[in-house]
């Protein structure tokens, strides 16, 4: 069995000739220490319960972090940010969730204002502002109007596009609140277009509730950009009306060609890759002729697959070339391919043997040329070679023991600039096998069921995998344009290719080792406008420069005496970075403050603020962390307009007027920044127990940071951050699984090395503060576990046992999305399963926590309720070993 290690991408790395390395400036720069030591890309997927929704619905997620070519669990950030943007690209929602083992839980409850349409989803890490916005993650929900008690419209259409001459077959379902079908109803329709009617007429439903329209697409229609079917019912003086949109196959035609290596040069036989889309991104079939300047034929050309094809050519600079569509005649016309080059190469795959992928390099000018070929994937680079080209040469990389996704081959002159690369698809030679015991066919109302399933390599190996399950209606839950996004699409092609693939989960399906199914992903990768060198690009401006932080960080804070804000208190700011800069001010009438320092270099900057009152002396330490460098959380680097209202940078400068300060306060109330309170009295006990070790990196909580709910000792813990977490006597930290020693002073004795079971009684109302300090002070001083300590300051008298019931809530955050428990009725006894409360749940199941045991089993139970049809199964996940887990399931409810 083939077990995934990063080891082989290390060893491969390592194993390039130093020799040669010394002759060639980019070997120099794949071997620069400072390239490897920066971190994979991270990735961000989220599965949903569905993608169709109704106000007071809640969208249930599951969000799962990936980096690397195995596409394994990432901690790079310590949280997620889901937000949701309307049509207008406006946000109308925004929460954060923690991430614990790579994966983060959280749900969002849609709110009374938000209208009918279609919305975007936003998922980002904090780690993710440092990279550019397509890596975030993004998909569209439908919300629709809430179900009415009496007349209820299920449109179905035959084709999800018309173009002329099809036949639209509409079929429309019309029932009550509790899904019975309203049978031999009359229902008129109009047909409109987007000025006038066009059509209008009466139809009647069947015995079953169902309702035909059939008529010709004709001509006029084609003009449109939507027609609109509307449906009313009922009393003429209030009747209930449903709409839906017919969609017109739009003329519009967009064709890319994209020479295999990336050019065409001239005299060298070259592929040359096509894909056609309407302006709606549906794919066109296309074919017709490659033609000269003179109209003369050079090739044929035809679509293989969903509007993809290629066709083969040697180019001559003196000609100009044009693909000439003759099918479909709608879209007859010639389209220019691009310029031919005098000078340069060409890079043909030629195909795979023996775990081997072999590539045919040539050139047209004399003389031998010293060229570099770089074999990479996911970021690491899994092979490199020197080659000297005379002519045309073959060579070939193995990809034996690879990962399943997107290897590249990057070709780089004696002068180390880029000038082609050919993407080459990795199918898994070691699939899971994903085996889901159904108890029956069918399923009744109101009844229990129990899923069995089983995850197993090729050679029947346990899979130990991270899942989440939803069992949705499949038309009431999921819109017919946007089905429940796909966790494979988002690992092996969004990761790598700037184009969406159209219906990406067809790939998939097909066994490896499918020929015609391989042909389709190498159109796949030679269309899908990949990020030509800019994985190369990225990697050497990090080699090359020095990490910078943005200076967009704005810190604001209150100072204060006992509960009184103190106006007009002397401020001095010291910022540590590169140098030192210092600035003093003032706090206005209300006590507030904000400051913007200025960070220059590589080090980690520290702020120091302080102020003094009456000969009182109090002072606040940040230390900021590079994400890049070591792991940092709570600072924003950068924003985005998407996301606004939230932190639009120019308002800034607009809301530091003086008369705005209320309003500043309230504009900056986010989760992006910190705030500081300087209280102007002396340290307490916690203060002073946690000064000595500021010189590393401390997370500290106080009564000011408690708010009026009562936080349990775990809570607490969890609220530090850094990932910490409570498991049986132990702390531990998610980074390295390291396990934390206590030091506590009760009633101001100090007691260190201590159990979770020695602090876990203590609550927020008992403690001054609570703090995780890491460094070498802390080693030194303690001695203790990893180089860690909790240390927990209980206030006088306050360290008595109490009961648990005092305790009046768990982990509860203003910062962070509190995750909910999925609710699903339960029918155990005959009073449940006859109960005359109807049950027209379109979700049966959200489980979000799913995992497979050491056989590779896992098992779950759901209800159905009353709602009948076709529900999807639908799971999703990640393994370690095996990377991305995807299954899906019909069933029928009757």
């Amino acid at each position: 069995m083939r077990i995934f290690s990063c080891v082989w991408i290390i060893l491969l790395s390592l194993l390039v000739n130093i020799g040669i390395a010394q002759e060639n400036d980019v070997l120099n720069t794949i071997q620069n220490k400072r390239l490897k030591e920066f971190p994979l890309t991270q990735h961000l997927f989220l599965h949903l319960d569905r993608t169709k929704f109704s106000v007071p619905d809640t969208i249930w997620f599951k969000g799962y972090s990936i980096h690397g070519p195995l596409h394994q669990a990432s901690n790079v950030s310590q949280t997620i940010t889901v937000a949701l943007l309307n049509s207008k690209n406006e946000l109308v929602h925004s929460s954060q969730f923690l991430v614990f083992d790579g994966v983060a839980e959280g749900q969002i409850a849609l709110s009374d204002f938000l209208k009918e349409g279609f919305y975007q989803m936003v998922a980002y890490g904090s780690n993710m502002l440092n990279q550019d916005c397509s890596s975030f993650f993004r998909t569209t929900i439908e919300l629709v109007s809430e179900k009415r008690e009496s007349y209820n419209f299920d449109f179905r259409f035959n084709k999800r596009y018309y173009s002329l001459n099809d036949e639209v077959d509409l079929k429309v379902l019309i029932y009550n609140d509790h899904y019975k079908p309203r049978i031999k109803e009359l229902l008129n329709y109009e047909l409109l277009g987007e000025e006038e009617t066009l059509d209008k007429g009466k139809i009647r439903t069947n015995t079953e509730g169902i309702a035909e329209l059939k008529f010709p697409f004709r001509p006029e229609y084609q003009s449109e950009d939507v027609l609109k079917v509307i449906l009313t019912a009922g009393l003429v003086q209030s009747p209930f009306t449903g709409i839906s949109y017919i969609k017109p196959l739009a003329s519009a035609l967009d064709v890319q060609m994209l020479p295999e290596g990336g050019t065409l040069v001239d005299g060298l036989l070259q592929a040359v890759a096509f894909r056609s889309v309407d302006s709606k991104g549906e794919p066109v079939n296309i074919s017709g002729d490659i033609i000269n300047a003179n109209g003369e034929v050079i090739a044929n050309f035809s679509a293989m697959h969903d509007g993809m094809g290629k066709f083969s050519i040697v180019p001559d600079k003196s000609e100009t070339y044009s693909l000439r569509i003759k099918t479909p005649e709608i879209f007859k016309r010639e389209i220019p391919l691009p310029g031919v080059s005098d000078h340069g190469y060409a890079l043909t795959m030629l195909g795979e043997r023996n775990g081997d992928v072999f590539f045919k390099l040539a050139k047209n000018f004399e003389g031998p040329e010293m060229v570099t070929a770089v074999w990479q994937m996911g970021g690491l680079i899994v092979d490199v070679k020197l080659i000297e080209l005379q002519q045309e040469i073959m060579v070939h990389f193995s990809k034996r023991n690879l990962p399943e996704g997107i290897a590249k081959l990057t070709l780089f002159d004696h002068l180390g600039e880029p000038f082609a690369e050919r993407l080459v698809y990795i199918q898994s030679e070691d699939d899971v096998k994903f085996d889901v015991d159904l108890p029956q066919p069918s399923f009744s109302l109101r009844r229990p069921y129990n899923l069995k399933m089983k995850l197993q390599t090729s050679d029947d190996e346990p899979v130990d995998a991270n899942l989440s399950l939803t069992i949705t209606h499949l038309y009431d839950g999921l819109s017919a344009d946007i089905p429940i996004p796909d966790i494979r699409d988002h690992a092996f092609f969004k990761t790598e290719l700037s184009g969406a693939v159209y219906k990406p989960s067809q790939y998939f399906i097909k066994p490896a080792g499918d020929v015609v199914n391989q042909q389709h992903l190498d159109l796949v990768m030679l269309t899908h406008g990949w990020r030509k060198f800019d994985w190369y690009s990225d990697m050497k401006n990090k080699a090359d420069t020095s990490y910078r932080f943005f200076n967009y960080d704005l810190f604001r804070g209150l100072v204060t005496k006992g509960n009184k804000p103190v106006p007009k208190a002397r401020l001095e700011v010291a910022s540590f970075g590169a140098g030192i800069e210092t600035e003093a001010f003032n706090t206005d009438e209300n006590g507030r403050f904000w400051i913007k320092p200025e960070f220059k270099g590589k080090t980690n900057p520290t702020i120091i603020i302080s102020t003094k009152k009456k000969n009182d002396f109090s002072r606040v330490r940040l230390t900021l962390f590079d994400k890049e460098l070591d792991l940092r959380d709570s600072i924003v680097q950068t924003f985005y307009p998407e996301l606004k209202p939230f932190v639009e940078q120019y308002k800034v400068e607009e809301y530091e007027a003086k008369e705005n300060l209320d309003t500043l306060f309230k504009i900056w109330e986010t989760k992006y920044l910190n705030e500081v309170t300087v209280t102007a009295k002396k340290g307490g006990e916690f203060e002073r127990s946690i000064e000595r070790y500021q010189t590393g990196r401390v997370s500290a909580l106080t009564q000011a940071d408690f708010g009026e709910n009562i936080l349990d000792m775990e809570s607490l813990i969890q609220l530090l951050g850094f990932g910490l977490y409570v498991e049986g006597d132990d702390i531990l930290s998610t980074s390295g699984a390291e396990s934390v020693g206590a030091k506590v002073i009760l009633d101001g004795v100090d007691q260190r090395d201590l159990g979770f079971s020695a602090i876990s009684h203590l609550n927020s109302t008992m403690i001054e503060g609570i703090a995780y300090a890491k460094g070498a002070m802390v080693g030194a001083e303690y001695n203790s576990k990893g180089a860690a300590v909790l240390i927990v300051t209980t206030l006088p008298g306050k360290n008595a046992p109490v009961e648990k019931k005092e305790i009046k809530n768990l982990f509860t955050s203003k910062r962070y999305g509190k995750v909910l428990s999925f609710y699903s009725p339960k029918y155990e006894t005959p009073e449940q399963r006859h109960s005359p409360i109807p049950d027209s749940r379109i979700t049966l199941l959200w489980k979000n926590n799913l995992k497979t045991d050491s056989l590779g089993n896992a098992n779950v139970t759901f209800y159905t309720g009353d709602k009948k049809g076709t529900f999807l199964i639908n799971i999703q996940g990640i393994s370690q070993k095996n990377g991305p887990i995807f299954k899906q399931i019909p069933i029928e409810v009757h």
